[in-house]
């Protein structure tokens, strides 16, 4: 036992130790030094205040295990003007004593760029190397670390990274593949799901054109108060989602365990548990497993944990929500056709930026689906898609199933299926190639919409596509039961 607790004394010093390291020392005059940094677009920043380091000039260049989170620490290219720092002294003692950079390194050479330049408060120094100096480095970058001294002895080290290339590199990266072939095996299987009746009204669950058009103008609403207004949304956003997320889940779960466990125990036995009512075992351990899936993302941020409650809103949304005809899936499908590239490209001429673009990469939700990149580097986060482009072709993948069932074939299913995979892999290359956000249904609705209405006006089906008869269609469904629909 005491050496189990020497063990995590040990431990302890050690992380102390690394702590110090890079916030610094508090005591001697290292506390009065503080160092500012001007970069091209004339923000200042303090890279160090009170002889601590501000987190992203610690130097940690290494994205957190399992998440899609950035390395916090500063980047700037090869292209970028020369960094200007200031040493702003604020001492209890005047006058303020003069300051050393000791040392300028780069790893990759190991050379001193600068050497012993004395600084007196509020005077500068600047960093500018070039890139030539990488040439024989196996990645594009490199880490620059700054010691400063004062005349105590009493040292501080900064630390950024600088790109050799002038843009963030674009090379090829497998996660693309796999996140694309990810999104089309949950779109595949989802959309076969046998639908969920709410009701004996049907229509409650089908989208209509008015519903199609207010769908858009909401989302946009949503995108702006996102985009403006993030901080003050994002304890109420973040609650909807993780509400959200344990009721898709704990639906996907029962789902899958109805259809794995055969004993009847797990259905017949009942739990009842006060305030909310009797639950059957099937259900309650469903509820308890997404419970902790749930939890886990919220806690640790886990891209996997992202992806299983990903799936299952997909998986739920398809089941539920049904479009009754091709006629009012080319309303919604055409006007989100547009209002993706109006927020990916048009929003930056009035916002400044691409507010579709912005959302997706700050809001860390599980409203979209993630893969961390092979081709690792400081500033890798994570390749992904966002729900709706899974979602909304979905939608009409699925009614393209439904009514195949009635038609006695499912050429429309395989035919949409395949546009939504080419669309996929059109979206994917040009992303590769210009590395540029871009908006998947630009691809997808042209890739699915369109051959579908072709075979189906070379076939003679078009009018009954375009009209639909979803209702029966559920009605013929929900009597025969069909247990391959379900997943």
């Amino acid at each position: 036992m005491s050496e189990r607790r020497e063990k995590l004394f040990g431990v302890a010093i050690l992380l102390v130790f690394i702590l110090q390291t890079c916030l610094a020392q508090e005591g001697g005059r290292l506390k009065d030094l503080t160092v500012a940094v001007v970069t091209w677009n004339n923000i200042t920043t303090e890279v160090i205040k009170g002889g601590q380091v501000q987190k992203i000039w610690c130097g940690d260049s290494t994205m957190p295990w399992g998440t899609c989170q950035r390395a916090p620490i500063a980047v700037e290219y090869s292209d970028s003007p020369t960094r200007l720092f200031t040493y702003k002294a604020e001492c209890a003692a005047s006058p303020c004593p003069p300051i050393t950079v000791k040392s300028v390194d780069v790893t990759a050479d190991n050379k001193n760029l600068l050497t012993k330049a004395t600084l007196n408060p509020n005077s500068t120094f600047t960093l500018d190397w070039s890139c030539e100096l990488l040439v024989e480095a196996k990645e594009p970058w490199t880490t620059v670390h700054v010691t400063l001294e004062l005349d105590t002895a009493e040292k501080v080290t900064f630390h950024l990274i600088r790109f050799c290339v002038s843009k963030k590199p674009s090379k090829f990266d497998f996660s693309l593949v796999l996140i694309m072939s990810l999104a089309s095996v949950v779109v595949f299987f989802a959309t076969r799901q046998k639908p969920l009746v709410l009701s004996d009204d049907t229509e409650e669950q089908e989208v209509q054109p008015k519903h199609a058009i207010l769908f858009i103008v909401l989302g946009s609403l949503f995108l702006l108060v996102l985009f403006f207004f993030l901080k003050y949304v994002i304890f109420a956003l973040t609650l909807m989602i993780l509400l959200t997320s344990t009721s898709a889940t704990t639906f996907l779960l029962s789902e899958i365990l109805a259809s794995v466990v055969t004993s009847p125990i797990w259905k017949k036995e009942s739990v009842r548990i006060p305030y909310l009512g009797i639950f059957s075992l099937l259900d309650l351990t469903s509820f308890v497993i997404s419970i902790l899936i749930v939890s886990g993302w919220f806690f640790m941020r886990l891209w996997i944990l992202n992806n299983a409650i990903g799936i299952a809103i997909v998986c739920m949304m398809l089941k539920v929500v049904r479009l009754p005809s091709l006629k009012v899936a080319a309303l919604l499908l055409s006007l989100a056709f547009f209002y993706d590239i109006f927020w990916v490209f048009g929003s930056k001429y009035f916002f400044g930026e691409s507010v579709m673009a912005y959302v997706a990469t700050t809001v860390d939700l599980p409203i979209k689906l993630q893969l961390p990149h092979f081709n690792q580097s400081p500033l890798s986060t994570c390749t992904l898609i966002g729900l709706g482009d899974l979602v909304l072709p979905g939608l009409f993948i699925a009614f393209t199933y439904q009514i195949g069932k009635t038609l006695n074939t499912q050429r429309y299913f395989v035919v949409s299926m395949i546009g939504y995979v080419i669309g996929l892999a059109m979206c994917a290359g040009v992303l590769w190639i210009y590395s540029l956000a871009q908006p998947a249904l630009l691809y997808l609705v042209p890739c699915t919409l369109i051959p579908v209405a072709a075979v189906a006006s070379k076939s003679g089906d078009l009018s009954t596509l375009w009209e639909g008869n979803q209702q029966d269609l559920n009605r013929a469904s929900i009597k025969r039961g069909e247990d391959r629909d379900g997943l």
